[in-house]
């Protein structure tokens, strides 16, 4: 007897989730969050909203699943690296992937909290690099180190979200490590190879 290896349902329920995922970032360019509805994502994902919910609990857990998409991504990013800051080009390509996005979402409070999520996820990624990076520098002074360069780097992205010609992610990347290594090198120590 031959067995069959049915993978079918999970590519198409892989392919679901993003194809809702990828509406609620549509829409929430166009309208925002607080004024897409649960309904507007299945409809621009051509849904069912049975179909919606056998994936998503509701429009913050489809946010969610986002977001951890691109943590993981960013994360793949950092994985044998050479560099330092190695997710940096794959966030900036992001933001410059979603420009109409970015700029909505600064407009409302709603919007507020859906980028500070994002900016967790920022966050996140710049300590584990810096922990990667210093390896015996003390936790305080990293958390101390995460939050200005997480502060950095926000204002780095609101920059490509907002400019008519941003630099090319590569290049923005390239002058933020200038910009911020030698402080880090002078706060926590030696830097241990990205390697």
């Amino acid at each position: 007897m031959v067995t069959r290896r049915i993978a079918a349902p999970d590519r198409r329920a892989k392919r679901t989730r993003v194809k809702v995922e990828r509406s609620l970032l549509e829409l929430l360019a166009e309208r925002g969050y607080e004024r897409t509805s649960v309904r507007d994502v299945a409809a621009r994902a051509a849904v069912g909203k049975s179909t919606f919910y056998e994936h998503f609990r509701d429009k913050d857990a489809v946010l969610k699943s986002r977001l951890a998409r691109l943590a993981r991504v960013l994360g793949r990013a950092t994985v044998n690296a050479e560099i330092a800051f190695p997710f940096l080009e794959p966030l900036l390509e992001h933001v410059s992937a979603h420009r109409p996005l970015a700029s909505r979402l600064g407009k409302s409070s709603t919007g507020v909290l859906v980028l500070t999520r994002f900016a967790r996820v920022v966050r996140s990624c710049v300590r584990a690099e810096l922990a990667r990076l210093y390896p015996r520098a003390r936790a305080q002074n990293l958390d101390f180190a995460t939050e200005h360069v997480t502060g950095g780097l926000t204002a780095l992205l609101e920059a490509q979200g907002s400019q008519p010609r941003p630099p090319k992610p590569a290049e923005a990347a390239l002058d933020f490590r200038r910009l911020v290594l030698p402080g880090l090198d002078a706060s926590l120590g030696a830097r241990q190879s990205p390697r």
